[in-house]
């Protein structure tokens, strides 16, 4: 229909569409395409009503105008919902998403990927294109039932499995063997264990840590940092009784190798220490003479590990070292302290995180998007009688209009800037942070997602590095833009969030619907003050409202990550791992065909 309007009329239609409609109705025919690339008032309307900077377009032709306007559709994903189309792998089997785990690096992204009913663990890495898989053998598998729990990544490469053991009592079983004797001692339901495969070093031993005191708990979550790991704990019989511990490994003179490779990162620690000197709780100073007093504690107490070893049987030798640890009761609902009630209150841990090199430890609970406390972990543990540190609600008080706040759960910042002063000036180093928050109305029950601003002051010219982990802990936030079309769909597991390496990509996914934003975190860090974002881009309170792509998946996606690539996700969902290229690459595209034409959107 839209064919049979005079030139004049087609005009008026191209110049009040969306862009992502704009190109659309362009490329579905060859009488539009060319009124479409020829209406130089039309494209330039269209540029003003982009995110782009216009300073100086009028002196360009209009081909020129038709391609900077379609770089910045591009750049703003218009249209991916018609050519990003989901490939999945390992589809042959269910997988455990509760147990599988998934990290990313500078280059590279892996996944702990554990499919039910089965007892191995499939490490795969997935870098420049390339898959390659390492396939972890549960030990004591062979002689009982082994059920995979949990799975954790190391700084070092390693990987840790918690699982649960039951012997096969129907059979002959060496009761010597250390997984039949803690198993024979403990639960019907079986015994806890927390495997440690070292990948990078001495990959046929497994160190190996036991918690018979856990015998009626099952555990939640896991999180490992450098020295030390957490685990949140559920009481089988009572669900109301429930904790975190953090446990503290006691090494053996086998692992000193594994200590010598550790000092260089110490050493690159140290460079880091010095971040803001404004805040007394990260003084560089007192972690390196805590760190050397750890180092004396572990040589002491070297009698404290069992150090039994075992040959391993099968198709899959293995040797066993069990290992002994210090654990530490961060929180319980049988403590006195008042932020206990908190803990009481909103359920048991469901997600762990270490942030900030192991100096914080974050709290996700059950149907929660962003982590729902949190709590400090210098000095731990103190000395007898100390109070342990709090754990503080991850809940912070921003202006959302001019006559309405709101309570925002902030997460860790993705996006940072460092501005420089003048030395000679006396000027301050300027620090900036941007961040996604979510805030619920309290009476009115609708939820907003916004991206907020924080920032600091320093001596000038400062040698500090970027840390995005210590950005969260300002109180002082800002709303720079507001994610339109957010919607929060309350489900067990929540709405798994991810942000691009670059901070130009937002994505959020409910259920099987992704949502992903398209930004330029530099312009709205800085308020918009070059006029990047078109005054139609603002809302009512006068923010920038970011338009969302809307993806329908096919798969419940459960967890989610950018890899290197700003436009590649891959995500771990009920049909497989997921991956889906949302940026305009030239494949998997849709044609588009028309009279005369056919193109590519």
């Amino acid at each position: 229909m839209l064919l049979q309007l005079p030139t004049e009329l087609i005009q008026l239609v191209l110049r009040h569409c969306e862009t992502s409609a704009y190109f659309q109705a362009a490329f579905s025919s060859r009488r539009l395409y060319e009124i479409a690339s020829s209406s130089r008032a039309v494209i330039v309307h269209q540029l003003h009503n982009t995110p782009g900077w216009n300073d100086g377009i009028e002196a360009h032709q209009t081909r020129h105008l038709f391609g900077e306007l379609m770089k910045r559709s591009y750049e703003q994903l218009d249209g991916a919902e018609h050519y990003a189309i989901p490939t999945y792998k390992y589809q042959n089997r269910v997988i455990d998403y509760h147990a599988s785990t998934m990290e990313t690096s500078e280059d590279s992204i892996r996944a702990l990927l554990v499919f039910k009913g089965h007892s191995t663990v499939h490490l795969v890495d997935m870098s420049h294109g390339g898959q390659t898989e390492v396939q972890l053998k549960s030990p004591g598998q062979d002689i009982g039932e082994v059920e995979i729990i949990q799975t954790a990544f190391d700084e070092h490469g390693g990987v840790y499995v918690l699982h649960r053991f039951k012997p096969f009592l129907d059979q002959e079983l060496d009761t010597d063997h250390p997984f039949v004797k803690h198993a024979l001692e403990s639960h019907p339901n079986g015994s806890i264990h927390l495997a440690y495969h070292p990948l990078n070093f001495r990959g046929d031993t497994i160190r190996m840590y036991d918690f018979p005191e856990c015998r009626d708990d099952r555990p939640l979550a896991l999180s490992v940092s450098d020295d030390q790991f957490a685990i949140s704990w559920q009481n089988m019989l009572d669900p109301y009784d429930h904790e975190v511990v953090l446990y503290t490994p006691l090494y053996d003179e086998d692992d000193e190798d594994d200590d010598d490779d550790d000092d260089d990162d110490d050493e690159d620690d140290d460079n880091d220490d010095n971040d803001h000197d404004d805040d007394d709780d990260y003084d560089g100073d007192d972690d390196d003479e805590d760190d050397d007093d750890e180092d004396d504690d572990d040589e002491d107490d070297d009698d404290l590990v069992e150090g039994v070893m075992e040959e391993g049987k099968g198709d899959n030798p293995c040797k066993i070292i069990h290992a002994a640890f210090e654990a530490y009761v961060l929180t319980s609902t049988n403590d006195q302290d008042p932020s206990a009630l908190f803990s009481r209150r909103i359920g048991p841990v469901m997600r762990l995180t270490f942030n900030d090199r192991g100096l914080q430890l974050l709290y996700h609970y059950r149907a929660q998007n962003i982590y729902g406390a949190f709590q400090r972990l210098e000095g731990i543990p103190g000395p007898p009688g100390e109070p342990k540190p709090h754990v503080n609600k991850n809940a912070c008080t921003v202006q959302f209009s001019p006559s309405l706040s709101l309570q925002f759960s902030i997460g860790i910042p993705f996006f940072g800037t460092h501005e420089l002063g003048d030395r000679t000036q006396g000027e301050q180093c300027h620090w900036q942070y941007l961040a996604f928050g979510i805030a619920t109305h309290r009476v009115e029950k609708w939820t907003v997602a916004c991206l907020l601003k924080s920032e600091s002051y320093t001596g000038p010219r400062c040698t500090h590095v970027l840390n995005l982990d210590r950005g969260r802990r300002f109180d002082d936030w800002q709303i720079m833009a507001q994610l339109g079309g957010f919607r929060e769909i309350p489900t067990s597991h929540g709405s798994p969030v991810a942000t691009s390496r670059r901070g130009t990509r937002v994505a959020v996914v409910n259920w099987k619907t992704l949502y992903v934003w398209a930004l330029n975190p530099s312009e709205l860090i800085q308020d918009n003050h070059t006029g990047f974002y078109p005054s139609s881009w603002e809302t009512s309170t006068g923010v920038i409202e970011l338009r969302p792509v809307v993806l329908q998946l096919e798969a419940v996606c459960s967890q989610l990550r950018f890899t290197e690539k700003e436009d590649e996700l891959v995500a771990i969902t009920d049909r497989g791992v997921m991956f889906l290229d949302i940026g305009y690459s030239g494949k998997s595209k849709q044609p588009v065909k028309g009279q005369g034409c056919n193109h590519s959107i």
